[in-house]
């Protein structure tokens, strides 16, 4: 996904068409994306929530390994009920250069394919309805995103994230170790004091830790295609009650310190889920940019909410395969 993008302007894109899409093939390779600290407990449900990144931590929703995501049918449908922010704003989405923030677009996204579609300018080079929503949407899963990595800092800092690494065990038997990114110290949430705690808890970080933990039983959903999009809320509940994925405090438990991680690699294939992946860091390494380039301006045009339309790349991770 995201391949060839390009920043959006009034000159560039004076005759871009838009047009809605439910087809997701785009994002087909997508192993993962960024998400909010405030939508972690709706996603939770769903999908695995870890912590990644190289410079700056996030919470990164999992949606597969290998260059596969498992949330993308055959027929291109999304088999979750609910969809990130940052994949509801694809395909556009933005990038950071210079200190600048800017909206881009996949040029060969399906969506702008149709000629009958929504003129993203109008012909004095104004924002027409649907750019005005993209720019909307794009402020909001930024200034998200600024607050998710602080949240994230604040656990960090407390003691509270450790490196991590699961076992999963595939439909043939097989087992690999994923690693390459952090997890929940159950032991040191459950010594902190009641100081830290009540900190933790008036900012949401807490919360957004505890739906971390609790997500973990997605895991599971890791190692076999998800199911058709109007059978994945039975097929979910079927696998949070299966022993595919394991229950979150056992998970935790398996979180080794860095060095066993690497003596386990030599015993069992380890995938680096979110390894050297298009960082979600980079994207707010200018996080000051971004919300007052982006966010400024979108708060100036309206006080609409944004509207749940379209998607935003993903950093694209591929785990490589064990054995």
């Amino acid at each position: 996904m995201f391949q060839n993008f390009k920043i959006v302007s009034s000159q560039a894109d004076a005759q871009t068409r838009f047009s809605s899409s439910k087809d997701w093939k785009f994002a087909s390779d997508l192993v993962m994306t960024p998400v909010t600290s405030k939508e972690i407990p709706t996603l939770a449900s769903e999908y695995a929530v870890v912590f990644s990144g190289e410079d700056t931590l996030f919470p990164v929703a999992l949606f597969g390994l290998e260059g596969k995501n498992l949330y993308v049918s055959p027929e291109g449908a999304w088999s979750a009920q609910n969809i990130p922010s940052r994949m509801r704003i694809a395909p556009f989405g933005t990038i950071v250069q210079d200190g600048k923030a800017h909206i881009v677009r996949d040029v060969d996204a399906p969506h702008f394919q149709d000629p009958a579609g929504e003129l993203l300018y109008s012909a004095e080079g104004k924002e027409m309805p649907i750019m005005n929503r993209v720019t909307l949407m794009a402020a909001e899963m930024h200034l998200g995103l600024v607050d998710a990595a602080q949240r994230t800092k604040e656990v960090a800092d407390a003691g509270l994230l450790v490196d991590a690494t699961v076992t999963l065990t595939w439909p043939d038997g097989s087992q690999r170790n994923i690693a390459g990114f952090k997890a929940v110290n159950e032991a040191a949430l459950a010594a902190l004091d009641a100081k830290s705690r009540k900190a933790l808890e008036e900012s949401g970080a807490l919360a957004m830790l505890e739906a971390h933990q609790q997500s973990l039983i997605n895991l599971g959903r890791l190692t076999a295609d998800a199911p058709a999009a109007d059978e994945q809320p039975k097929a979910a509940a079927k696998k949070r009650s299966s022993a595919a994925a394991k229950p979150a405090a056992e998970t935790a438990k398996a979180a080794k310190p860095a060095a066993e991680t690497a003596k386990a690699s030599k015993t069992a294939g380890t995938a680096k889920a979110p390894a050297k992946a298009a960082k979600p860091a980079a994207e707010t390494k200018a996080a000051s940019s971004v919300t007052k380039s982006v966010a400024a301006t979108a708060v100036k045009k309206a006080a609409k909410p944004a509207a749940k339309a379209e998607t935003a790349p993903a950093p694209k991770r591929t785990a490589k395969k064990a054995g």
